[in-house]
């Protein structure tokens, strides 16, 4: 069974990302989305979310524990996306007015992750992570979704 979310920008009005299936929950992707963007990205975040939310448009299966040395794709080693190696899926912009059924939402705004749930019926940073900051305790978050 599958824990979807979302990787977004923030927006003057919301959000907008891309669908990530599995692990989206924040020990899973929350995780994935510190370490590549202070490692792999070099504390780059406008280049990891053109890589995430721009360069593949049809969103994620996962990106969770996937090497970003290897080339995306929905086979192989490397992130595993719905647009490119063996899949070719359309477009998919998921926005805050989209993402109703989410269970996690990464919205990103400077060096800042919003961790994202639904609060009397609307979208809500319920977490921020300072990306620039110690790594947290993921498995301390929780996000009442």
């Amino acid at each position: 069974m599958s824990t979807p979310g979302c990787i977004a920008r923030k927006t003057k009005d919301g959000f907008e990302g891309r669908y990530h299936n599995f692990d989206s929950y924040p020990e899973g992707l929350g995780k994935a989305l510190y370490g590549v963007r202070n490692g792999y990205f070099k504390k780059n975040t406008e280049a990891m979310l053109k890589y995430l939310i721009d360069d593949h448009p049809a969103g994620w299966s996962s990106i969770v524990q996937r090497d970003f040395n290897k080339k995306a794709g929905f086979d192989g080693d490397g992130p595993l996306c719905y647009c490119h190696g063996t899949r070719n899926e359309d477009e998919q912009l998921i926005t805050e007015e989209d993402a109703e059924s989410y269970l996690y939402v990464y919205a990103f705004e400077d060096n800042i992750m919003h961790i994202m749930g639904v609060v009397k019926g609307k979208w809500k940073s319920v977490k921020k992570i300072d990306m620039d900051k110690k790594e947290p305790n993921w498995n301390k978050i929780k996000v009442n979704v």
